[in-house]
C-alpha cells in the first residue's frame, strides 16, 4: 500500500469502529496509539486520521479525558462505509431505452443503490485512458468495473490490467482469457438462436446485417448465426454497414440496407447483430415498401425496451440484465475466489411481431428453435 491507501484504510477502520460503538453508553474510542495497533498503521498516520475525523464531525476530543463519538457520527458513518464502485464506461450514446451501454449503466446504478453501494462513473474513450484513470483513481474505491469501448485490447493493455489484482474487478461484455473476471452473455449461442428461429420458420434466403464495430461480442453473434445456417447448408447474404467506433449505428444500417435493396436484395429474413442496427434496417425496409414480417422477417440482438414501441415490435435475442448484474456484484463483493474466469450468462428470446412462419417447404430436416433445447453447459 502507498501512503494514501494506508491512510484511507486506517480511516475506514476507525469509522467502522465508530459504527460498532454507536450503541454503547460511553461512546468512547480507544487511544490513537491503540487504534494504530488495531488498524495496522503508524501512530503518526493514526493521529492524522483522528484529526481529519474530528474536523469532519465524527469525533470530539476532550482534553485529559479521551476521544468520544459525536452525535452526528451515525449519519456520517453510513454513507462513508458504503462500498465504493468505480465504474468506467464508454461515452454516452442514446438512452437506457435504446442503447445497451446506457441500459447497463442505469441498471448498474439501480442495483448498486439496492445493495448499498456508491457508484462513481467515469467516461473513457480508449483502453489506455481507462488504464491511466484506474491507476490514478483505483486507491479510492473498493472495486472496479469496466464496460469497454468498442476497440480490441492489445497485449500490452491486457498485461497492464494486472495492476487491478489487488481488488475486485469485473469486465463487462468481453473476456480476455487472463486472470481478469468477466461477465458476458453467450453471444455465439445467441446468434445461433436467431438462426435457429428463422430456420424453424422455414426461411432459407437469409441475410446477416453487421451493423456494429467488429469487436468480439458482435463477431461472435455473427459466427454463431452463420454456423447454425451452415448446418442447414445455407450461406447468409452478408450486409456490412462498415460501422466504425463513433458512427451512428442506425444511420449506417439504414444506408447499408437501402443500398442492398437497390441492388436487388432477395431475402425473406434478416438478422441484425444489434437492436440499433435492426431499427435502421426496419425503417429502410419499410421505406422501400417491404412489409415486416409479411415480406421480410427481422430479428435483432440485445432486446432493449424501445423495441416494444416500434411498428412492428421487433423480435430479439435479449441480454438478461438482472442475471448479468447479479453475477457481476458477486465478483465485486468478493464472494467468488480470486483468479479470473469468464462468467457466461445464457441469452433468451424477447418475443415480438417481426418474424413470420413461411408456408411449409420441402426441407431435408426440420428445425426447432435452439432456445427449446437444453443448454449444453452450466454456470
Amino acid at each position: 500500500m502507498n501512503r494514501k491507501e494506508l491512510f484511507e484504510s486506517a480511516k475506514r477502520y476507525v469509522v467502522g469502529r465508530i459504527a460498532q460503538e454507536l450503541g454503547t453508553a460511553e461512546r468512547k474510542l480507544p487511544t490513537a496509539r491503540r487504534l494504530a495497533e488495531l488498524a495496522g498503521c503508524s501512530y503518526g498516520t493514526m493521529r492524522l486520521v483522528m484529526a481529519e475525523l474530528e474536523k469532519e464531525g465524527f469525533v470530539r476530543q476532550r482534553q485529559g479525558s479521551g476521544t468520544y463519538i459525536s452525535e452526528r457520527a451515525g449519519e456520517l458513518a453510513e454513507p462513508f462505509l458504503a462500498r465504493k464502485l468505480l465504474y468506467f464506461r464508454s461515452p454516452h450514446f442514446g438512452t437506457p431505452s435504446n442503447s445497451f451501454s446506457e441500459y447497463l449503466a442505469a441498471g448498474l446504478e439501480a442495483e448498486a443503490a439496492r445493495r448499498g453501494w456508491k457508484v462513481t462513473s467515469v467516461t473513457v474513450t480508449s483502453h489506455d485512458e481507462f488504464l491511466a484513470a484506474a491507476r490514478s483513481m483505483g486507491g479510492c474505491c473498493d472495486a472496479v468495473a469496466y464496460a469497454p469501448v468498442s476497440e480490441p485490447f492489445t497485449l500490452d493493455q491486457i498485461a497492464a490490467l494486472r495492476m487491478l489484482r489487488g481488488k475486485p474487478f469485473v469486465l463487462f461484455n468481453d473476456y480476455l482469457n487472463t486472470t481478469v473476471h468477466s461477465v458476458t452473455i453467450d453471444n455465439r449461442r445467441g446468434g445461433a438462436m436467431a438462426a435457429s428461429l428463422l430456420l424453424s420458420r422455414n426461411h432459407r434466403r437469409i441475410g446477416l446485417l453487421f451493423g456494429e464495430p467488429r469487436v468480439r461480442p458482435c463477431v461472435e453473434r455473427a459466427i454463431g448465426f452463420s454456423e447454425m445456417l451452415e448446418l442447414a447448408g445455407i450461406a447468409p447474404v452478408i450486409i456490412d454497414a462498415e460501422v466504425d467506433r463513433d458512427a451512428n449505428r442506425y444511420d449506417c444500417a439504414y444506408r447499408a440496407v437501402e443500398r442492398e435493396l437497390r441492388r436487388g436484395l432477395d431475402i425473406t429474413a434478416l438478422f441484425a447483430v444489434s437492436d440499433y442496427s435492426g431499427w435502421g434496417a426496419l425503417d429502410a425496409l419499410k421505406d422501400a415498401g417491404r412489409r415486416i414480417p409479411e415480406d421480410v422477417s427481422l430479428i435483432s440482438f440485445d432486446g432493449l425496451p424501445f423495441l416494444d414501441g416500434l411498428d412492428p415490435k421487433l423480435t430479439a435475442i435479449r441480454q438478461p440484465l438482472p442475471e448479468i448484474l447479479d453475477r457481476a456484484f458477486a465478483i465485486l463483493g468478493g464472494e467468488l475466489p480470486s483468479g479470473g474466469y469468464q462468467t457466461v450468462v445464457p441469452p433468451v428470446f424477447k418475443p415480438g411481431e417481426s418474424v413470420r412462419h413461411l408456408p411449409d417447404v420441402a426441407i431435408e430436416a426440420p428445425f426447432r428453435p435452439l432456445a427449446d433445447r437444453p443448454c449444453e453447459y452450466s454456470l
